[in-house]
């Protein structure tokens, strides 16, 4: 548990507290009115936006800007009525409620004790009936990963104590593999050298062999002018082949006057090196631009026989302040664990706000998922040639993530958009559009719109806008789960629970109800149960609690709750890997 204490169960005294009983409108409005006139904005310069205020809508991470756009309004907004919030959020007392001292003449006097809320729990352990078929679990705490073990329901150590770049997964044996960076050098703002590993462990977490595999140095861009806070000069990326073999480590390193990149192809069993492959060099930028490049990313075709080569970079012009986004594209043989020759595909500005996705249908033709600068996500279908066939927009998910999946073997994509419910089916080799809205949750009574308000202005109210992921498809590819959350003006906040579709009509199937806010879903590999983890420090409806961190497991034949472990560490949310688990 954190140090730091919920402004509500720290002690109070009669000099801020609100005396006790309901409050009247005429009190709320002067509340509202005292700390707004009081609360000024801190100065700003409009003139002079760094390269984050730049990319924020754009680059490979769209997300990242609307999720810290959110946070700068929500900061805003606590900073000017945390007081209220505070007061909100309490729980009102009436004359016969702990911690009031009635009068003689029945009012009720100033509390002489600290008026607490009763901290809440889930419990550590329930299991009905049989144990899940899945019980040892991976997950991702932070930048590191470890081990649920839902027979105790306890959360084991981290694992590879490395960088947010690292990628662990669970071989078939029971092993886990980690293809894990290190960093260091930290100048202008970045680092400036990163190791590659491969580290293999047995099934308890404990390392059992490291191999390094590649060391990459960058640098800062020495022209005069270009400011000190620029994006990563050495940055990893990992991709895997659909069957877990094969891990692709995609490398980037400024290394004026270019930028080099590369793969490096890794059998994950045996940590082997099968083949390094050297992506043409990319210029730094012109002396009135600068230019950020990103590591490369490998997809395969589903007969194995081809490689799509993604590669992410960003222009901004230093004289207009212009942001333009560019993915280059190569194809190539792919045969026996090696790739073939490199060969320029598709047009590199196809996607005007940055490339989100991109992979093979059943007929082995390429799809390009782009954000557009409205925010809104369209699929571009490609001919053998790389030339346009069609395009097909979507609307935004309302929160970011991974809401939407490629299905096994190309032959759809499903986009789910949680807070209103309606999930799509793009059929990739005929580029039809089904779309089927789930029917809403059954409402969940609340503590009143006042203690609603408060949870909306408090810091703990930051809701929920990121699922990873937040739509799976089940292995045997006939149903479609996916968590939903609620939404409104204030922005999404608690969950929905999890909704199940029938995977070609999208039929609606049914809506198991949330134990907690959920921010991430995981299927068994027999399609048996769905594991969905709920974050720590609140409740289903997003509220302030003394939840911890949690994993639920519903029975898919009829959504009843086989197991919770709903005490698994209460500083960071626990996001599953991938969308099956072993």
């Amino acid at each position: 548990m954190t140090d730091e204490l919920d402004p509500r169960d720290r002690p109070r005294t009669t000099n801020d507290v609100p005396a006790a009983g309901p409050i009247d409108d005429q009190a709320l409005a002067a509340l509202f009115r005292d700390v707004a006139e009081d609360w000024r904005m801190p100065p700003q310069r409009l003139d002079a936006p760094t390269w984050r205020d730049r990319v924020g809508s754009g680059s490979r991470r769209p997300w990242l800007g609307r999720l810290a756009r959110a946070g700068i309004l929500a900061m805003a907004a606590t900073l000017g009525l945390s007081l209220v919030a505070v007061w909100l959020s309490l729980p009102t007392r009436g004359p016969n409620q702990a911690g009031a001292t009635p009068g003689a003449s029945g009012t009720v006097a100033t509390p002489g004790a600290t008026d607490r809320p009763n901290p809440s729990s889930l419990p550590k352990l329930t299991l009905s009936g049989e144990p899940p078929s899945a019980t040892s679990v991976l997950v991702r705490v932070g930048p590191d990963y470890a081990i649920a073990d839902l027979t105790t329901g306890s959360l084991g150590h981290r694992i590879t104590g490395s960088s947010g770049s690292s990628d662990l997964r669970r071989l078939a044996d029971g092993r886990f593999v980690c293809l894990c960076v290190e960093t260091d050098g930290y100048n202008a703002g970045a680092f400036t050298h990163a190791v590659m590993s491969v580290r293999t462990y047995d099934r308890s977490g404990a390392l059992i062999d490291r191999k390094t595999i590649g060391e990459y140095t960058g640098s800062p861009d020495p022209r005069p002018g270009i400011k000190d806070d620029l994006p990563p000069h050495v940055e990893l990326a990992v991709s895997y082949s659909q069957d877990g073999h094969l891990g692709f480590v995609g490398w980037s390193a400024r290394r004026p006057p270019a930028w080099q990149a590369g793969i490096v192809i890794v059998e994950l069993a045996s940590g082997r090196v099968v083949q390094r492959v050297a992506l043409a060099d990319m210029s730094t930028g012109p002396a009135d631009a600068i230019v950020q490049a990103f590591p490369p990313r490998v997809s395969l075709s589903s007969d194995g026989d081809g490689a799509l080569i993604s590669r992410d970079s960003y222009a901004i012009d230093a004289g207009t302040s212009i942001y333009r986004s560019r993915t280059d594209h190569f194809m190539a043989t792919f045969d026996s664990d090696r790739m073939g020759a490199l060969a320029a595909f598709a047009p590199s500005d196809g996607c005007p706000d940055g490339q989100a996705d991109a992979g093979f249908g059943s007929d082995q033709r390429v799809w390009l998922a782009c954000w557009s600068a409205n925010g809104q996500l369209s699929v571009r279908r490609l001919d053998a040639d790389g030339s346009l066939r069609d395009e097909v927009r979507l609307a935004d998910s309302g929160v970011e993530g991974e809401t939407w999946l490629a299905a096994p073997g190309g032959s759809a994509l499903y986009f789910w958009a949680p807070s209103t419910r309606v999930v799509s089916r793009l059929d990739l080799a005929t580029g039809e559009v089904t779309s089927a809205t789930a029917p809403a949750p059954s409402a969940t009574v609340g503590p009143g719109p006042l203690a609603a308000v408060g949870r909306w202005l408090a810091p703990p109210a930051a809701a929920k806008v990121f699922l990873q992921p937040g739509i799976v498809l089940s292995p045997d590819g006939s149903r479609v789960y996916a968590l939903g959350i609620a939404g409104g003006d204030a922005g999404p906040s608690g969950s929905t629970g999890v909704f199940s579709f029938d995977s070609v009509s999208l039929a609606p199937l049914a809506n198991w109800p949330a134990t907690a806010d959920f921010a991430s879903l995981a299927i068994s590999r027999d399609g048996r149960f769905v594991y969905a983890a709920g974050a720590p420090g609140v409740d289903a409806r997003g509220a302030p609690s003394g939840f911890g961190a949690s994993i639920t497991v519903y029975d898919t034949s009829d959504g009843s709750v086989r197991l919770m472990a709903g005490q698994l560490g209460r500083d960071e949310d626990l996001l599953f890997p991938g969308p099956i688990l072993p």
